[in-house]
């Protein structure tokens, strides 16, 4: 309890619009501790709603007459306080406290009565006393408790902020690459953090592939992943992993000699790698508030954050706020929408396929509506682009990636590509000659060896695939 800046508070919401505007969105009169402060924020609360508008003090005095819920003594109490909050030199006297302070004060404030009342009502679902809600709840309650947050940000001008606006445009250290230069010219020069990629394909195809050679290449080149498998063992994420770095096919890690490994990794260590970390979950249980806890834990225990999060695959995931598994479209928007939260929070990026229905196997084109059972994701996803591989492509060991989505580029331009696959190795490459759809300025200007995070990472970076003798 601390009546003192209930009292401040209330003086300020009163009387000062700009602190009113940033407080209304999270003012409840429940906050406030004692039966004269919580009167007065109920009155100014309701009075607000009704007229948009600050209360004078005779505004809600006549609000006042029409409570008979409260006892005389309230009544006669909350008077006195209201002709208090609108005392003058009090008043003038707030004024000169420097505004920011005074809102993380009340911010922090809230957040702390807010997290009162949410621990109650949890106990109150455990408990069974609030049948409305179940226990799946509770994580979304706590949550909302903890992210109270002022927004002092007053907007971007489009005049006075052109600069930071054109910097913004050119900044490359928030791009991570992709594994083909084709994907990075479309993109403008890679995945850029807080967002969602979502590639698609039919089983089969080639999914697990994809991410695993991407993660390949990403620690090469000195970027960090956490890689969630949901549906193959860790161990076989990492051979896929070996099979690409160690330029070697599946038969060749499983019997060359002890030694041969050892001296492949000791090699890797040397030119230097970034880290990856892969988690294994059982099909649908793992959700974003696992994944949240994971990061957390993975940067208190070993100080790792990733540059990007790979999930093997977005469908085989729970949803922490839906539970109505039937509706699929919803459910799957739910589970993306989750983790792209995850994206913005953590300031990473987040890949999760999917996968298509069964229409697309071995077809050489498809749309957004040949998206098994998850349409909703494309309204999410800020990247999706299919992979197509008819018996024909597979023979020539090729592949086609065809736009689905992007907000980064013009979605027509290549609409596709061809891209050469080697799946004995987890390795896959350009395909197409760029030159038919850029100039050579932005070829040279979006090529992998120029989206590293640092300097100094540039120069361990290693361009070709490796090969071991």
């Amino acid at each position: 309890m601390n009546t003192e800046l209930e009292k401040i508070i209330l003086t300020l919401t009163v009387n000062d619009s700009h602190f009113a505007a940033k407080v209304n969105p999270h003012f409840k009169p429940e906050y406030f501790s004692n039966p004269e402060t919580t009167t007065v924020a109920k009155l100014y609360q309701d009075f607000f709603q009704k007229y948009n508008a600050l209360p004078t003090s005779e505004s809600l005095k006549i609000e006042l007459e029409n409570m008979s819920s409260i006892s005389q003594e309230t009544f006669s109490n909350t008077k006195i306080l209201i002709d208090d909050l609108y005392e003058s030199k009090k008043v003038s006297a707030l004024s000169k406290i420097e505004p920011e302070f005074i809102l993380k004060k009340t911010e922090n404030y809230f957040k702390q009565q807010a997290c009162h009342y949410a621990i109650l009502e949890s106990l109150a679902i455990i408990e069974g006393e609030n049948k409305k809600l179940k226990t799946e709840a509770i994580p979304d309650i706590l949550k909302n408790a903890i992210s109270i947050s002022f927004d002092t940000d007053i907007g971007h001008d489009y005049i006075e902020n052109a600069l930071d606006r054109f910097d913004y445009y050119h900044k490359v250290e928030d791009k991570v690459p992709f594994p083909l230069n084709a994907l990075n010219l479309i993109t403008g020069g890679g995945a850029t953090k807080k967002s969602l990629i979502t590639p698609v394909a039919p089983t089969g195809v080639g999914k697990s592939f994809f991410m695993t050679g991407w993660a390949a290449d990403l620690i090469r080149n000195m970027y960090d992943v956490l890689y969630i498998t949901l549906e193959m063992p860790e161990e076989q994420i990492a051979q896929r992993v070996d099979m690409n770095l160690f330029n070697f096919t599946k038969n060749e890690i499983t019997n060359s000699p002890k030694s041969t490994f050892i001296s492949n990794i000791q090699t890797l260590k040397k030119q230097g790698i970034g880290k990856l970390k892969i988690k294994e979950y059982v099909t649908g249980t793992f959700d974003a508030n696992h994944l949240r806890s994971l990061l957390k834990e993975l940067k208190q225990k070993e100080n790792f954050q990733p540059h990007v999060i790979m999930i093997d695959y977005l469908s085989l995931m729970a949803s922490y706020r839906s539970t109505n598994v039937s509706d699929t479209y919803g459910y799957n928007k739910a589970i993306a929408e989750e983790i792209r939260g995850v994206a913005m929070e953590f300031n990473l990026i987040v890949v999760a396929p999917m996968q298509t229905n069964r229409t697309a196997i071995n077809q050489p084109d498809f749309t957004l509506s040949e998206i098994a059972e998850s349409a909703g994701v494309a309204h999410t996803a800020d990247f999706m682009f299919g992979l197509i591989q008819t018996e024909e492509m597979g023979k020539v060991n090729q592949m086609r990636i065809k736009q689905l989505k992007n907000r980064w580029g013009d979605v027509t331009r290549p609409s596709s590509f061809m891209i050469n696959v080697d799946k004995s190795k987890m390795q896959l490459f350009d395909g197409d000659d760029l030159s038919k759809y850029f100039n050579n300025k932005q070829i040279q200007s979006s090529t992998i060896s120029n989206n590293m995070p640092t300097e100094n990472q540039q120069n361990n970076k290693r361009k070709n695939q490796l090969t071991f003798e």
